[in-house]
């Protein structure tokens, strides 16, 4: 009889594990399936922007493809909704394009989307040695200079509002194409890379 009842016990043990099994298994799956889903929505929310470049005296415009949190910055400096005109129009969206980014990035060209005038601090990889300072209104552009022995500005930068760290950019060319983004208070306007040369011509306006 004892024998039977330890029998019986063990079978319910096994399938108790192997229904709490499946339904961890069920609940990764979702959550897996969530995520996919949640890629793919995000996905969506990217939008075309036409950019506007002055070169020189001579306006153009290129067609960006950009995530929600770059668009309103592009929007209050003058850019506009949708795709360029054809006949102006270069996309930048296209990754072998030979605007995009290669080697590190030797030149940034910044703007600044601050709501205040504040003092800008830009420090190199590893967080110490400030590598740029200045006083800096609202919409005002500046730019940084490749500062290491090649010339670039290494695998990443940190970038500081009133001494408080605001932003961090990778400028180790990791994505290929930042031309537009925003990383905290900053957009990027332009630059260029050591292997791919200029990001797109021409300095933003």
């Amino acid at each position: 009889m004892k024998k039977n009842l330890f029998y019986l016990l063990s079978f319910v043990l096994l399938f108790s594990c192997q229904v709490d099994e499946l339904e961890q298994s069920d609940s990764l799956n979702a959550v897996y399936s969530k995520s996919k889903k949640n890629n793919k929505d995000h996905k969506k929310d990217f939008q075309y922007v036409c950019h506007k470049l002055n070169i020189g005296n001579d306006w153009k415009f290129i067609t960006l493809y950009l995530p929600p949190e770059a668009i309103e910055a592009h929007l209050d400096h003058g850019d506009e909704l949708g795709k360029c005109p054809e006949d102006d129009s270069t996309d930048v969206n296209n990754e072998n394009n030979g605007c995009n980014c290669s080697g590190n990035v030797t030149r940034l060209d910044l703007r600044y989307n601050g709501a205040e005038d504040a003092v800008i601090s830009v420090m190199g990889t590893k967080g110490k040695k400030v590598l740029y300072k200045k006083h800096l209104s609202p919409g005002e552009m500046f730019v940084l200079e490749g500062f290491d022995r090649g010339g670039t500005l290494g695998s990443e930068i940190h970038l500081s509002v009133k001494g408080e760290e605001n932003a961090t950019i990778d400028t180790g060319c990791t994505d290929p194409n930042i031309l537009g983004y925003t990383y905290g208070d900053f957009t990027i306007e332009g630059g260029s890379s050591l292997n791919g040369g200029e990001f797109c011509q021409g300095m933003v306006m």
